[in-house]
């Protein structure tokens, strides 16, 4: 059973660099590590802030005293999503008078590998985790939002016009949060899928809505009877871009050709996280008795991935030319037709000819070559032609009805011009100058011989050419 599987490359596709906080220049050591674009000292690789508002990098070389620690830090023990590093940020910072509309924001922002392809769908996401920890009046984080979410642009987008304060970015998210993540015991994923207008290669992570419009809030832990501010800050790792378009569920896509397989198991990608195929069935691999059109919806990091195979199959061509065979006919060489012992695609014959039948007008080695969906396939044939042969026999059995009871020279393409027979004394027993002559084992005077080996002497001629031989040699008497 041949099986049709695929090769799943995700993990080189993603264009975010350093997507897991991983690289670092220097070790957190104090709050509000990620620093502007264009920092004199940087912290982290690649990530910057677009305002002013203190977004936080965390990590595991940091020590615990720092708060900045993982898992260890300020919120508690919260381990990494992936790797040993993650960012933080407030989505929401207010009192309790929501008019107030004091509306400040933090956010991460990082230039992807490459510019999106406009038309392209991409599986934008990253992991989220509120950060839920009472550290006194001063500081309360208890509270989760809806809206947080990630914004693609052509370029950098920032305001840093009012130093110390984090505005809010003035731009929609392209994938936003599916309700309120507030789940505090696990990371969850904010995922969606983004057709590219063409040159995004920027994106931004945070909370893009006014403090009106963040609202409503989740309680995340309990309430204090002084309780003033209505903070949200949540952890960001493992942040993602794929082009939905290289996320095959084939390693095979189009067609896929199938040689006399069948049945045939097709295969999709590892790792994915549901499937559904056209047949109904729900595994990552089905068997198939025949050809057709087969498609896979499967399930990405969230995002939905469909991709189609046509499996064609095909019976291989037979190309038979037959057995070497000879053009020679009575003694002339015939030209002969050549052809295949059943019709073929295409055909491809020694010298460049290309009909379904070849004119063999000389000796030689022939060949015929099909190209076929399941590989080219080739036969030869050796041709022969005329040639001039003498046969002599060795042994000779007189008076009996042995067809060789006497000596008679034969051949193709030959004429016998001499046919002498001596004894070991050197005494000559028979001469013959025709084709038909043979000799019977007789002495000259009509005498039998006795048994025993006697010489012969024979000179014929090519009749193809035209040329002269002599042979001499043994010939065995019988009785």
């Amino acid at each position: 059973m041949l099986i049709l599987t695929a090769t799943f490359l995700h993990a080189q596709l993603n264009l975010v660099p350093n997507p897991s906080f991983e690289y670092y220049i220097e070790c957190p050591r104090y709050f509000s590590a990620v620093e502007p674009a264009g920092s004199m000292y940087p912290i982290i690789r690649d990530w910057v802030r677009p305002t002013p508002g203190s977004s936080d990098y965390f990590h595991a070389c940091a020590t615990q005293a720092s708060m900045l620690n993982v898992p260890n830090n300020f919120a508690g023990y919260i381990e990494a999503k992936k790797g040993s590093g993650y960012c933080g940020i407030y989505t929401l910072v207010g009192t309790d008078t929501i008019s107030s509309n004091y509306n400040y924001r933090e956010y991460l922002q990082v230039q992807l590998l490459s510019p999106m392809t406009a038309g392209n769908d991409y599986c934008i996401g990253f992991y989220a985790r509120p950060a839920a920890h009472n550290t006194g009046s001063n500081e309360q984080v208890l509270y989760a939002t809806h809206r947080i979410g990630a914004y693609l642009s052509n370029s950098a987008v920032e305001d840093f016009s009012m130093p110390g304060v984090g505005p809010v970015l003035p731009y929609t998210p392209q994938v936003v949060a599916n309700g309120i993540v507030s789940d505090t015991s696990r990371w969850t994923r904010v995922v969606g899928t983004y057709t590219a207008m063409g040159g995004e290669q920027w994106i931004t992570i945070g909370n893009f809505f006014d403090d009106a419009e963040t609202h409503p809030l989740v309680m995340l832990g309990g309430q204090n009877g002084t309780q003033k501010y209505h903070d949200s800050y949540y952890f960001i790792d493992d942040v993602s871009v794929y082009e939905v378009e290289h996320v095959r569920a084939f390693a095979t896509t189009g067609e896929y050709r199938v040689c006399d397989a069948f049945p045939l198991t097709i295969s999709a990608s590892e790792g994915m996280e549901t499937y559904l195929w056209n047949t109904g069935e729900m595994t990552q691999n089905i068997d198939i008795e025949s050809g057709g059109l087969f498609w896979v919806q499967a399930s990405f990091e969230g995002c939905s991935v469909r991709d189609t195979v046509n499996v064609v199959g095909y019976v291989p061509p037979v190309v038979d030319i037959g057995p070497d065979r000879s053009m020679c006919i009575n003694g002339k060489e015939t030209p002969i037709w050549l052809s295949n012992t059943s019709p073929l695609f295409n055909y491809s014959w020694s010298f460049g000819v290309s009909k379904d039948s070849f004119l063999v007008t000389f000796p030689g080695v022939y060949q015929l070559t099909t190209n076929h969906p399941c590989g080219v396939f080739s036969d030869e044939i050796e041709i022969t032609g005329c040639n001039s042969t003498l046969y002599l026999p060795n042994i000779i059995t007189p008076e009996s009805n042995d067809i060789n009871a006497v000596f008679a020279p034969s051949g193709q393409n030959v004429e016998l011009l001499l046919l002498e027979i001596y004894d070991n004394w050197g005494h000559r027993l028979y001469r013959g100058f025709s084709t038909d002559s043979q000799w019977d084992g007789r002495t000259s005077d009509g005498r039998l011989v006795n048994p025993g080996v006697y010489v012969y002497k024979v000179r014929a001629r090519n009749t193809l050419d035209g040329s002269e031989s002599e042979r001499i040699g043994d010939i065995t008497v019988i009785r």
